[in-house]
Formats: C-alpha cells, sequence, structure tokens
C-alpha cells in the first residue's frame, strides 16, 4: 500500500483499515509512506519521529507479514498557499514523479497487488506499473485530489496515474465524475 500515512500513527485513517483487512484476510502487508523530506523537518511533520527511530527507505518488520517502509524524498510537493507560488513551483515539482525508487523497487517488484492512495503516490504509478507489469494496480480514492489542499500537479499526476489501473475504488458516486466513463471505477 501507498500512501502518505505512517502505518503506526495514532491518526487511523481509512488507508490503515485496508492494511489491516489485508493482513487479517491472509496477505503479507507492506505499508509504505510516501511524502517525507527535508521539508518535513521545516514543518514540524509528526510523522519524523517514528520514522527516525525506524529508518528510512528500507522494510522493517511491524509484525510477522506485515512491513513498513518511510520513504525519504530530497523534496516532495506541498501546496505553497498562493496561485502564483503554485505556478511557478509546478514543474520543479514534476520531478518528483522522476525521483530514484531505490530499496523500494523490490518491494514494488514482488507485490501482486499495489493499492494508491489518492496522495503523492499517485505520481510514482506509471513507474510502478513498468517495475511489476503483472500487479493488480488499484487506487483508492480517499480524497478528490483537486479539492482537499493539494499543489495542482497533484491533479497531474492523477491524471497520468489513471490509464494504468486495474481498479478505481470510490467513496461515493459524487467523485465518479471525476473519471472517464471508460475508467475501470
Amino acid at each position: 500500500l501507498l500512501s502518505t500515512h505512517d502505518y503506526d500513527s495514532p491518526r487511523r485513517a481509512g488507508f490503515h483499515w485496508l492494511a489491516d483487512a489485508f493482513f487479517r484476510a491472509g496477505y503479507a502487508v507492506d505499508f509504505v509512506t510516501v511524502g517525507l523530506s527535508p521539508i518535513s523537518w521545516l514543518r514540524s511533520d509528526y510523522r519524523l519521529r517514528r520514522a527516525r527511530a525506524r529508518g528510512f527507505n528500507h522494510a522493517f518488520e511491524i509484525g510477522p507479514r506485515k512491513r513498513g517502509f518511510y520513504w525519504l524524498h530530497p523534496f516532495h510537493v506541498i501546496n505553497l498557499r498562493s496561485g502564483w507560488a503554485n505556478r511557478i513551483s509546478t514543474p520543479f515539482f514534476r520531478l518528483f514523479a522522476r525521483l530514484p525508487l531505490g530499496n523500494l523497487v523490490p518491494v514494488i517488484a514482488s507485490a501482486d497487488y499495489v493499492i494508491v492512495e489518492s496522495s503523492l503516490a499517485l505520481a510514482f504509478v506509471p513507474r510502478v506499473r513498468q517495475i511489476n507489469p503483472k500487479a493488480r494496480l488499484i487506487y483508492r480514492v480517499s480524497d478528490d485530489v483537486t479539492v482537499v489542499g493539494n499543489h495542482p500537479v497533484l491533479a497531474e499526476f492523477e491524471q497520468a496515474a489513471v490509464p494504468h489501473f486495474d481498479l478505481i475504488s470510490i467513496p461515493s458516486d459524487y467523485m465518479r465524475c471525476k473519471f472517464d466513463a471508460s475508467a475501470p471505477v
């Protein structure tokens, strides 16, 4: 599962319950946290304390058949809270999708299913498909990326990712109109 959430977080989101359900169903679960970079220290990101304790950029055991992975990037996409600042930063933030995947490659390559949350993880979907063309790729739309205060480049990442998904899971009919009729919603 690729998410901006942290598996050990006391703030449990829908993606945490998905991970737990897959685990209870007998699957081995890798919970990958993306969106950590030096910018996170500047913003006092609550995920850093646990990430520093576990280490960055390698899989670690959470329990039997359950691993975590805190992926530290050189930078990550953030909303700059200004229309002009977001516009001029867009070309730079597009580079996020090209960052090296490093130790994440074997995790992706060995997966039967890759479930991606509506988050920065969308940037890597075309490469995930390339690394593991046999995996079932599922998009779990938790939030409308154009509404919840993300940098506008996230909508570009989502558009580029949609053709790669085998299934798109949405929480409401309201969000169905976001996707082309041919999308596997």
